[in-house]
C-alpha cells in the first residue's frame, strides 16, 4: 500500500507527515553548508516525529519522561542536521526529541530512540546488544535490518520512502504499535507471540 493511497483513506495523519517535510524543506536555515539536509532525509525526519504519536512506549520508558520528550541517539551519523531542534524551536512537534549525536554506550543504554545511519550491520549489533531487553525503538534504514531486529526499517521501493515494522522485536521491548502505522508499513519478522 503506498502512502498517496493511505492519505486518501486516512485522512490527516500522512497529511501531517508531508506538511512537516515540506516545511523543513523550505525553512530551515540553520543547516550547515557542509550538510545539507537531503530531501530524503527531511522525509525521514519528519516521520520518525510522527512515529512517536503512533507508538506508545511501556511506562516504565528508558529515559522515564513518558509521553513528554523523547531521546533520539543517532548511531553511524548525523544525516539530519538541526532539524530536530530546529523543529522544536519553531512549536512544529507536539513531544521535545533530544538528539544525541555519536552516543557512547553509556548514552545509547539511556536512549529511547536509536537512528541507525547507513548500513553498518554492527552498529544495528552494537545497538541490540546495548539495549538488551530495554524499551527502546532501533529505527534503520537498510534494507533487511528489520529482519535482524530493528524495529523500523526504512526502505525505498520504487522511488518512494517506505517503512517495515518488526512487530516481534518491538512486541519484545513491551512497545504497542498503531493499527494506523501497521495499515502503512510493510510487516516483517513473523508472527507475533
Amino acid at each position: 500500500m503506498n502512502l498517496i493511497f493511505f492519505a486518501k483513506r486516512k485522512g490527516l495523519y500522512l497529511l501531517e507527515v508531508c506538511f512537516l517535510a515540506v516545511v523543513f524543506l523550505f525553512s530551515i536555515t540553520e543547516v550547515s553548508v557542509a550538510a545539507p539536509i537531503t530531501r530524503e532525509y527531511a522525509i525521514k525526519a519528519s516521520l520518525i516525529m510522527k512515529f512517536t504519536d503512533f507508538i506508545k512506549f511501556p511506562e516504565t520508558r528508558v529515559s522515564g519522561k513518558y509521553n513528554s520528550a523523547y531521546d533520539l541517539c543517532l548511531l553511524g551519523g548525523n544525516p539530519f542536521g538541526s532539524i530536530f531542534s530546529q523543529a522544536q524551536k519553531e512549536g512544529i512537534l507536539k513531544k521535545n526529541i533530544f538528539t544525541h549525536k555519536n552516543a557512547s554506550d553509556l548514552v545509547l543504554k539511556k536512549c529511547d530512540i536509536i537512528f541507525l545511519t547507513g548500513g553498518d550491520v554492527s552498529n544495528l549489533n552494537r545497538a541490540l546488544r546495548i539495549i538488551r531487553e530495554r524499551p527502546t525503538l532501533i529505527i534503520a534504514e537498510s534494507n533487511g535490518f528489520a529482519k535482524l531486529g530493528a524495529g523500523i526499517n526504512f526502505v525505498v521501493k520504487n522511488n518512494k520512502i517506505k517503512f517495515e515494522i518488526n512487530r516481534s522485536a518491538l512486541k519484545r521491548k513491551g512497545i504497542e504499535v498503531s493499527s494506523y502505522l501497521l495499515n502503512i508499513a510493510i510487516l516483517v519478522g513473523g508472527a507475533v507471540q
